[in-house]
């Protein structure tokens, strides 16, 4: 995702440029950390959901 919002053609570019950036990952991890946490304590507990596996399109 994040290579897609930088406009990377290829995730090998996005992780060459990680390199330069390990305090960034921390805190994004860390931030994403928060979400996930205070989403599953605004329900009490996290839900477990099944994910249908998307079926190929074209022709």
């Amino acid at each position: 995702m994040i290579g897609e919002l930088l406009t990377h053609k290829d995730t090998k570019i996005t992780r060459r440029y990680a390199k330069y950036l390990p305090e960034a990952k921390r805190k994004a991890a860390e931030k994403a950390a928060r979400l996930v946490a205070a989403q599953a304590g605004n329900k009490g507990q996290a839900q477990v959901v099944k994910l249908r596996k998307s079926r190929p399109t074209g022709s």
